[in-house]
């Protein structure tokens, strides 16, 4: 039951952010997307009531559970934040919303005071590792809650996301740039190349255009610009 609870949920996780992704270039408050997206966060809530009262399942999968659910409401905050400009919105800064002051403000104080932080805490609080936890974990939600804070320039907090997620899942690739990232924004030349390089080596079987050997690439020749690597960026969950 475990492992069935965290398949189900991982999968409805990801079909779920890749539903917001869309529902956010959408004009409407309705369509297919966002259906999709509400049944997800609805299937989610309502296997962590199922789950609340087996006494079999640990609770380390239940609270994942939990933490899957707000992850996905706090991205769909997000989406509706841009609508119907798209996540590009967040990375390129160019719609209406990220250009004037306020409505940014906004937005960074719902995603510091909102879901993806309560997502944080409960794997923080309560999905204490042990030799008995299972191994499969979905999208870290430190590592989540890291790119969402590198998109609203608070890179300072991302690098502290970062360093969390990689701590208790070492290796991910989407934490590694990250935290590179994050380095590169704060001015840390050296720590970025280190990441960067890091990323590259592990990445050296992959094709060709993938993008996070392509951003790599691109910090070697940037002379420690980062704002050159931003237009490069992009939602590392779709």
């Amino acid at each position: 039951m475990n492992y069935a609870a965290l398949s189900e949920s991982g999968a409805t996780l990801v079909t779920g952010l890749s539903a917001a992704k869309t529902y956010a270039d959408q004009k409407g408050v309705n369509g297919t997307e966002g259906m999709i997206l509400k049944m997800c966060i609805d299937r989610l809530g309502q296997l962590s009531k199922d789950l609340k009262e087996r006494k079999g399942t640990m609770n380390y999968v239940k609270y994942a559970v939990k933490m899957f659910q707000e992850i996905l409401l706090g991205i769909k905050d997000l989406a509706e934040a841009v609508k119907p400009h798209g996540f590009q919105c967040y990375n390129k800064k160019s719609c209406p919303i990220m250009k004037d002051k306020k409505s940014f403000e906004r937005i960074r104080n719902q995603v510091l005071k909102g879901h993806l932080r309560t997502a944080t805490n409960i794997q923080r609080n309560d999905m204490v590792q042990s030799p008995a936890t299972p191994t499969l974990l979905f999208m870290p939600s430190y590592e989540i809650y890291g790119h969402v804070l590198l998109l609203l320039d608070l890179n300072w907090k991302a690098k502290h996301m970062f360093e969390n997620s990689l701590l208790e899942r070492m290796g991910r690739v989407q934490s590694i740039v990250g935290l590179a990232r994050a380095h590169a924004m704060l001015g840390n030349i050296k720590e970025a190349t280190y990441f960067y390089t890091y990323l590259k080596n592990q990445l050296k079987n992959a094709d060709d255009y993938n993008p996070f050997v392509a951003e790599a690439n691109s910090w070697y020749n940037s002379d420690g610009n980062s704002t050159i690597l931003q237009g490069q960026w992009h939602w590392p969950y779709l």
